[in-house]
């Protein structure tokens, strides 16, 4: 629930230009890729190095924020 609280305040100063829906999706969406389940999903799932766990896992979060954040 951390996580989740942590998103929605780092993206309070954009929420205003969001649909409701997109801000409540986005906040939990970046929960769901970011954070201890996704190193398990790396070394135990994908079985990739570290730098390519991170280099996946930024671009699920860029792809994530690239949708959502209205532009400008």
């Amino acid at each position: 629930a951390r996580r989740v609280a942590a998103f929605s305040e780092a993206l309070e100063p954009v929420r205003a230009r969001m649909k409701s829906v997109d801000y409540e999706d986005l906040t939990l969406r970046l929960s769901m890729t970011t954070g201890m389940e996704q190193f398990i999903i790396v070394e135990d799932i994908l079985r990739v190095d570290r730098d390519t766990g991170d280099r996946l896992q930024d671009g699920l979060v860029d792809a994530l924020l690239d949708r959502y954040l209205p532009e400008g």
